[in-house]
């Protein structure tokens, strides 16, 4: 997006961050393109990799700065 002349980026309505864009200054604001989650293939894994003790403290203590939306991934850790 080499051509781009302004970029806007704003909150939506939902609270997620949304970034707008114009190739000509006269044109309406449009959408940047989002990008699809690929996720992980099913049997790509057999079973969840275990954690140390220490790797799981450590990203315990991130918490705090981490948003709300991806704590249940931190509370979900397994350990060994």
């Amino acid at each position: 997006m080499s051509d781009v002349r302004s970029y806007k980026a704003r909150t939506s309505s939902h609270g997620m961050p949304n970034i707008e864009f114009k190739v000509n200054f006269e044109d309406e604001w449009r959408n940047l393109p989002e990008r699809i989650a690929l996720g992980i293939k099913s049997g790509y894994l057999s079973q969840r990799l275990l954690l140390t003790a220490r790797k799981c403290t450590d990203l315990q203590s991130m918490k705090p700065v981490m948003p709300a939306c991806g704590l249940h991934f931190f509370d979900n850790l397994p350990t060994e």
